[in-house]
């Protein structure tokens, strides 16, 4: 998934991120979002005001917490553009 406006691509679950999706990269931590939430987080919604983090819900054990600066440390940099998120094979 090649990032454009973020709009159509879902942040928890989708593999946007070097072609892994966050769900994936920090099981732990995306275990600590309800489900409700993670199926339907646009990377737009997730990245704007840094709302993903609140989405986390409970307390962040010593794995997840590693998780979460992994994952803070890879998006903090995204940038988006006018063009429609584009789906890669």
């Amino acid at each position: 998934m090649i990032i454009g406006n973020g709009e159509s691509t879902f942040f928890w679950e989708d593999r946007w991120l070097d072609g892994r999706a966050i769900s994936e990269l920090a099981p732990n931590l995306t275990l600590l979002v309800p489900k409700c939430i993670r199926k339907k987080r646009t990377v737009r919604e997730a990245l704007v005001d840094r709302r993903w983090i609140r989405d986390i819900q409970g307390s962040l054990d010593p794995l997840a917490l590693w998780q979460y600066i992994q994952i803070w440390g890879r998006i903090r940099t995204v940038q988006f553009s006018d063009a429609a998120d584009t789906l890669c094979w």
